[in-house]
Formats: structure tokens, sequence, C-alpha cells
């Protein structure tokens, strides 16, 4: 899970540097492992978009 969950992190960070919105980034993540998961479709921006903003206000 901790490596998920980094790799999910990085994939964001990645794309802030690119300078892409958090809509855009969720369309180069590879999110193939967390499909599983409940409300996926429904959480999965809610997770994207918080941490966009955490990575928003590292980077600030």
């Amino acid at each position: 899970m901790h490596k998920r969950m980094a790799d999910f992190y990085a994939g964001i960070e990645a794309g802030y540097k690119q300078g892409l919105m958090d809509s855009e980034i969720r369309k180069t993540l590879d999110l193939h492992e967390w499909e599983k998961m409940k409300d996926f479709d429904e959480l999965m921006g809610m997770n994207i978009n918080g941490a966009f903003l955490e990575v928003e206000a590292a980077n600030f």
C-alpha cells in the first residue's frame, strides 16, 4: 500500500511540475490498481484533488 500511495503522489507531483491541473493529471495516472476501491469513480477525483492541493502547498 505504501508503494501504491508513493506512486500516486509522485504521479500527481510530476503532473503539477508540468503545469497540469488536477483533472488533466488524472488522465496521466495509472489507476488500474485503485479501480477495485469502493466508489472508485466518485472518490478518485476527490483524492486526486486533495493530493494536488498538498503538492501545490509543498511546492509554494
